[in-house]
């Protein structure tokens, strides 16, 4: 892909316009120049991990990843556009059918709060063990794509909060109704740029005995929606689970719901 005088240069902004437009004209093939936008999400996505979670990802791993994209035909400019999409959350979902049963053992209900002109996303979560004792969470994390990104990520601290809680058993609780549906009828390859998140979904999932995720009216989800509008306000990361509520959140006109 060496174009002698054009690319490599050492200027950023010129080999990424020459990537993305330049290059076609001098007959770079299609095949390759549309795997560019993945391969730069996924070392974007890796920086983050790096500088937020300590955690490295090698080139070769990122390499691999984005091949398993592309063997699932995500790489396909309609897929790509979707991923793309800031859906308005909640709105426009069909309504799943709704139960007035809680479920057995223990639950957590869990919210996220997304806004696109914060660079932070906040969560929070309600956990109710089987003796009804609560366990309050809520966290904050750099903002993500879509509020979609957000509730799954949201899901994803909550498995892991639970777990280190040492409940193996779970029935998780979300008013998303598209992250349920996506679950619940295998869609995960229509999110690509999920991907990363889904493996990690199945991968706690797997460190349970049992483990469930069930759609919830809005109404029924204020305590963890509460949280996670509280900590997205704070504008700092922290994460904070404990059977007590935080300070912060002690000092709000919320403290009826709980």
């Amino acid at each position: 892909m060496r174009s002698p005088g054009l690319f490599p240069s050492t200027s950023t902004y010129s080999n990424l316009n020459h990537l993305l437009w330049p290059a076609k004209g001098l007959g770079i093939p299609s095949s390759i120049l549309d795997n560019i936008p993945w391969f730069l999400w996924f070392i974007w996505k890796a920086r983050n991990d790096k500088l937020f979670n300590g955690t490295d990802t090698s080139p070769l791993d990122t390499v691999r990843v984005e091949a398993r994209l592309r063997v699932m035909g995500a790489c396909a400019p309609d897929n790509w556009r979707l991923a793309q999409i800031v859906h308005k959350a909640h709105d426009d979902e069909e309504l799943l059918p709704q139960t007035s049963t809680q479920p057995l053992g223990p639950r957590c209900s869990f919210d996220a709060s997304w806004h696109q002109d914060d660079a932070l996303f906040g969560g929070g979560m309600v956990l109710t063990d089987k003796d009804g004792v609560k366990t309050f969470g809520s966290f904050t994390s750099n903002r993500g794509l879509t509020p979609l990104h957000a509730e799954l990520q949201a899901l994803l601290w909550a498995m892991k909060s639970t777990l280190q809680l040492n409940h193996l058993g779970m029935t998780f609780e979300t008013d998303c109704q598209r992250l349920v549906k996506i679950i619940e009828d295998e869609k995960e390859e229509d999110w690509p740029s999920l991907m990363v998140e889904f493996e990690e979904f199945h991968y706690l999932h797997s460190m349970f005995n049992s483990c469930s995720l069930c759609f919830i009216p809005r109404s029924c989800n204020v305590r963890a929606d509460d949280l996670a509008k509280g900590a997205r306000a704070r504008g700092l990361i922290f994460s904070h689970v404990n059977s007590r509520l935080p300070c912060w959140m002690a000092q709000t006109n919320h403290m009826e719901f709980f």
